[in-house]
């Protein structure tokens, strides 16, 4: 769950609503009060859904491994699956007290935001859901309200469903097998010794410079570009501004045998935090600093001990 989870703590401090620490505040449990026997917040077969709405956000399967967001985008895979285990999983935490409930529900109802599951077209389960610090609220489709949560998950549950289009969006940045690859060009430029240009031959592929070639090594290194990923997309002018007038820690081009495959980026930061600008996308990233850190080889490691 390490995608939605640290995007939840990224977001906690943001998106507090001043209506529901008034009012949540007030509640306090009531033991005299049973749990909804009717209703149920999780769904039994997360594997059948093949559509979730929730605010501004439609989320639908066009195949087991393929999901769009908003009937054009590509959905990032890893957090809808997170989602659908949190789907499968949410629960009644408690009650709302008796003596809250009304107060309770009519803010759910006015502030919450409403969640909509379908399978195979059909509505098979809705309910709104809404919170404040760590609680949340949801209200059932017969008015009652309750502090749910996910069981063995540390989020928070209300947080999941205001996240924006952009935690959705599929968060990979290059996707493109070693055969595809038709040239790739890695740019140090506080050590520029470092920086090569490997290219796809007749035979193989070669790298300037080095004449006793490691195929091993280039096979292995080719091969982690099958798969990169950014941690979230940035939407920050300023910061994007700032960083493309300061000289990179490096810059990766990759050139693929088919146009759309191709990207360069430019990259700043240290080991703990990269930030990255995908030229063609035009568009600003935290990348994944553990993972990405690993395209990080120079030209001597290319040589043949």
């Amino acid at each position: 769950m390490q995608n939605i989870t640290i995007k939840i703590k990224i977001l906690s401090g943001i998106i507090v609503l001043l209506l529901f620490l008034i009012s949540f505040s007030l509640y306090t449990p009531d033991q005299n009060t049973t749990l909804s026997e009717t209703f149920s917040f999780a769904v039994s077969q997360p594997e059948t859904i093949n559509r979730i709405q929730f605010g501004k956000i439609v989320l639908e399967r066009k195949s087991e491994k393929s999901w769009v967001l908003n009937q054009n985008t590509p959905a990032d895979l890893e957090t809808v699956q997170e989602l659908l285990q949190i789907l499968a999983k949410i629960d009644i935490k408690r009650p709302v007290a008796e003596a809250q409930q009304s107060v309770i529900a009519q803010k759910i109802q006015e502030k919450g935001t409403e969640v909509q599951i379908f399978s195979n077209g059909e509505l098979i389960n809705q309910f709104k859901i809404a919170g404040e610090t760590e609680n949340s609220f949801a209200l059932s489709p017969t008015g009652e309200a309750f502090v749910v949560y996910v069981p063995s998950m540390n989020i928070v549950l209300h947080e999941v469903f205001q996240m924006s289009f952009s935690d959705w969006k599929d968060r990979t940045i290059m996707a493109v097998s070693w055969l595809g690859i038709k040239s790739l060009a890695i740019e140090y430029p506080e050590t520029p010794e470092h920086s090569f240009v490997l290219k796809a031959s007749e035979k193989f592929y070669s790298v300037e410079g080095v004449q006793k070639l490691d195929s091993g090594m280039v096979y292995n290194y080719l091969q982690a570009y099958q798969n990169v990923r950014a941690f979230m997309y940035l939407q920050n002018t300023n910061l994007r501004d700032s960083l493309l007038s300061q000289k990179p820690l490096c810059r990766i081009s990759l050139a693929a045998v088919s146009d759309s495959d191709s990207e360069s980026i430019s990259v700043w930061g240290n080991k703990n935090t990269l930030l990255g600008y995908l030229e063609h996308k035009e568009q600003l990233v935290q990348l994944q600093a553990r993972s990405f850190s690993r395209l990080f080889v120079r030209k001597k490691d290319f040589e043949k001990k």
